[in-house]
């Protein structure tokens, strides 16, 4: 039986996400790298021309992270914005970085599975 009143043995730390984060999608054709600051903000880009801006906040009692952030894409000579909100986690060697997030009507989802630089 799952008891909720247990707290986490070792709750989210803020500065484990931070610092510089890569990943390679699509048989390597495409790279996103953030950048997380130490209170939490988020910048990066891609090889693809997309930007990224928004934080990772440590949630209390927990081991995970609240991920909100903003995807700016060039599409033709249009620019597609899209925000995201979702979950994100570290593994216990601090090396890997995984968010889950939708948009906000969950017709757009991503799974992102970065290593640290």
């Amino acid at each position: 039986m799952l008891d909720q009143s247990e707290t986490v043995a070792n709750p989210a730390v803020q500065a484990d996400v931070a610092g510089n984060w890569s990943t390679t999608l699509g048989s390597n054709s495409q790279t996103t790298q953030w950048t997380v600051a130490a209170a939490g903000e988020v910048t990066g880009n891609s090889t693809t021309g997309c930007q990224y801006t928004g934080s990772l906040a440590a949630m209390a009692d927990t081991d995970a992270y609240k991920a909100q952030f903003s995807e700016s894409c060039p599409e033709g000579a249009a620019t597609v914005n899209t925000a995201f909100s979702g979950i994100a986690t570290v593994n216990p060697e601090k090396n890997r970085l995984t968010i889950t997030a939708t948009n906000a009507d969950e017709t757009r989802g991503v799974a992102v599975f970065f290593a640290r630089k």
